[in-house]
């Protein structure tokens, strides 16, 4: 019985036994009649092209292209299945060392703004009447476990919670800031499919205060994000690391400057020369983060810079932005540094 092929590659259905000269159908790797292997000089020629790899990573799929010529029960099948299984363990050890000088000074960066937004940060993360809020309410309760079904039916029940807790402490970094400026909140609301929301008796006074209420939740968001990062880097959980991914892709998402978006509300306290700024951080993100949704971001801020601004923006609110838009690519490029496509 012929192997499966590890990486998809198909042996040719025709080949002449180099032994016997008999053809050999149906992608046997054994010829019936001498037992002799017919790929045999394909894999030789493949291991010498492997051996000849310095790198575990080029190395690897190229061994792996020769064990799906050698068939199972074979001395050589065992012998290059161990090979490869060495070059796992070594790739797999290399991931877990790997330096991450390019997304932890991002993070450290923005490290030094966290304290300024510490009334959002310090009031989800050490009361937890804040995280319980809304959790009475039975509509606040039927929207999170249609969403967590959603979710559970597309990626499994374990990223269903981690997207929901993403969520649902995006939404209580808003409720705090609400309350925070004298607003009475509602509970939050989910949509399955599309996040959630949370309303107010009425709108905040001044762009600013409204800006602080918008940027609050992002920063929020932040929280998890870490959260699940350092778990999963610390567990070598790479489905951790991937509700971390996602988390800060749902922030990031958030600050996107249109419609009804976090990022709407920071940007109608910015000047026209802030919102430039901002989309040259977001550039400046892009670049040592390499992820799309901050590229995205970075250019539809360039251009709402060119949209109805108001003369004079607000600077804190400049700062929240850019700071918020830094700390969730860097843990994005965390991510990506712990699990390399």
């Amino acid at each position: 019985m012929g192997h499966e092929p590890e990486g998809g590659l198909t042996p040719a259905r025709t080949i002449t036994c180099p032994d016997c000269g008999r053809v050999v159908t149906g992608g046997a790797l054994v010829c019936e009649a001498c037992h002799a292997i017919v790929h045999r000089e394909a894999v030789g020629h493949l291991l010498e092209r492997a051996k000849r790899e310095d790198d575990a990573a080029t190395a690897r799929p190229v061994w792996a292209e020769a064990l799906a010529l050698l068939p199972a029960g074979t001395v050589q099948h065992r012998q290059v299945s161990d090979h490869i299984r060495e070059l796992d363990a070594e790739l797999h050890q290399r991931k877990r060392d790997a330096p991450v000088p390019r997304a932890l000074a991002g993070l450290g960066a923005v490290g030094l703004l966290l304290w300024k937004f510490k009334f959002v940060l310090v009031g989800v993360a050490s009361k937890a009447k804040f995280l319980l809020f809304g959790l009475t309410k039975a509509k606040t309760l039927l929207g999170m476990g249609a969403s967590l079904g959603v979710y559970w039916l597309a990626w499994g029940w374990s990223f269903a919670i981690g997207v929901i807790v993403s969520i649902w402490v995006h939404e209580i970094g808003h409720v705090v800031a609400m309350k925070r400026h004298g607003l009475n909140p509602s509970a939050p609301m989910f949509i399955p499919g599309f996040g959630a929301y949370v309303r107010s008796d009425r709108v905040a006074d001044t762009a600013g205060d409204r800006a602080e209420i918008g940027m609050a939740g992002p920063w929020a968001g932040l929280l998890p994000a870490l959260g699940f990062w350092a778990a999963g880097a610390a567990l070598d959980s790479d489905a951790l690391l991937a509700i971390a991914r996602v988390g800060a892709w749902i922030n990031l998402l958030n600050l996107i400057p249109v419609w009804q978006l976090d990022g709407a509300r920071a940007f109608e306290a910015l000047s026209r020369g802030q919102r430039l700024t901002a989309a040259a951080v977001g550039l400046g993100a892009w670049a040592w983060s390499e992820d799309t949704w901050v590229l995205a971001l970075a250019g539809l801020a360039a251009v709402r810079a060119f949209g109805r601004a108001p003369d004079v923006g607000h600077r804190g609110t400049l700062v929240s932005y850019c700071g918020a838009m830094l700390a969730l690519a860097a843990v994005v490029a965390l991510v990506q540094v712990q699990t390399p496509l």
